[in-house]
C-alpha cells in the first residue's frame, strides 16, 4: 500500500451484505454506517422513498402538449415530415417535452414504414395485373393437382430426377 493511499483513506460504512460483500458509501459523520444501513434512519429512509417515489410518478403523469392542436392529415411521407418538422420546433421552442417529441417521432416511424410497405404491394399488385401468369400462386390455385411442381413441369420436379438417376443408375 502506497503512503498516499493511507491519508487518502476514508471511512466506509461497515455494512455487510448477504453474500459477504463490504458497502463502500462514506459513513455518516459520528457514525459506523452509511444513511442506506443505518438502523436509526428507518423512518427517513422510507420517507425518501415514498417521496421518491411521488416525484416519479408526478413525473411520469406530465406530459407537455400544446394546446389546441388540430388533428392533421398523415397519409403521405411528406405529411409525415411535415408533422416531424413541427415537432421539432415545437420541442426547440420547449412547447412539448423530450418524452412527447419521442413518442410522436416513433409513431411517425411506424408510420411512414406501413405507408412505403403498402405502396410496395400497391407495386406488385399493379405489375400483375392482367398478367396472371406472373402470379405463381394464382397459377397453383388453378390446377387440379397437389403437386406444386406440375406447373413449372416435370425436369424441375426433384421427385422426377431421383426417380430418373435410380433408372440410368446413378445413386
Amino acid at each position: 500500500m502506497k503512503t498516499t493511499d493511507v491519508f487518502n483513506r476514508k471511512p466506509r460504512c461497515q455494512h455487510i451484505s448477504k453474500i459477504g460483500a463490504r458497502c463502500h458509501a462514506d459513513v455518516q459523520t459520528g457514525k459506523s454506517c452509511c444513511f442506506f444501513h443505518d438502523p436509526d434512519q428507518k423512518n427517513k429512509q422510507a420517507q425518501a422513498r415514498k417521496e421518491g417515489g411521488e416525484a416519479r410518478s408526478r413525473e411520469a403523469d406530465t406530459i407537455t402538449m400544446p394546446p389546441g392542436l388540430d388533428a392533421i392529415p398523415l397519409e403521405t411521407p411528406s405529411d409525415i415530415a411535415k408533422l416531424l418538422a413541427e415537432t421539432i420546433n415545437q420541442f426547440r421552442c420547449r412547447e412539448i417535452d423530450l418524452r412527447a417529441a419521442k413518442a410522436i417521432a416513433n409513431m411517425a416511424n411506424l408510420l411512414l414504414r406501413s405507408l412505403k410497405e403498402a405502396a410496395q404491394q400497391e407495386y406488385v399488385l399493379s405489375c400483375n395485373a392482367g398478367h396472371p401468369e406472373n402470379d405463381l400462386r394464382q397459377t397453383m390455385i388453378g390446377t387440379t393437382t397437389a403437386d406444386p411442381y406440375s406447373v413449372l413441369g416435370s425436369q424441375d420436379n426433384p421427385e422426377d430426377k431421383k426417380h430418373q438417376s435410380r433408372h440410368n443408375g446413378v445413386a
